[in-house]
């Protein structure tokens, strides 16, 4: 049983080169495009897995975005563990959550970007605040999930 699940935009050339990088480091977690079923089966919220990487604790908890990445990493060997645990030390969450949203917000002008990984219209202007959250209208079924 892997230690949890990363979902990523299977249609985004830059999702896609990274989760296969990260699938080759030996990362103990699942590593799987999103589809619809699989983000109700997990309880995931779509919307806002438009706009951050979802990673799904063993425990049904959901970490999203740069904490998502940090809690992927930490299924890893030693060196990842110790990169995951940089990205999500408390002091740091504000920083690791504006790189990351800067580089969600401009992937489709990364070097291997297309128009398939710009982020949908408006979505690029929200903001995470401090605590690397970013403000989502509960739905029915991310109500019911933990979500960090």
């Amino acid at each position: 049983m892997p230690d949890g699940h990363l979902l990523f935009d299977g249609d985004c050339g830059i999702c896609t080169r990274l989760a296969a990088w990260l699938g080759r480091r030996g990362l103990g977690c699942g590593i799987e495009p999103i589809r619809p079923a699989r983000l109700a089966e997990l309880g995931v919220d779509p919307d806002r897995a438009t706009r951050e990487i979802p990673f799904v604790l063993p425990s049904g908890e959901i970490r999203y975005g740069a904490r998502g990445i940090a809690a992927a990493l930490a299924t890893g060997p030693a060196w990842l563990r110790a990169a995951g645990a940089v990205i999500d030390a408390r002091p740091l969450r504000p920083a690791a959550a504006w790189v990351y949203g800067l580089v969600a917000r401009n992937r489709g002008r990364l070097p291997g970007g297309t128009a398939a990984c710009e982020l949908p219209a408006g979505v690029g202007g929200r903001s995470a605040d401090l605590t690397g959250q970013v403000p989502t209208t509960p739905t029915p079924s991310a109500a019911s999930a933990h979500t960090v």
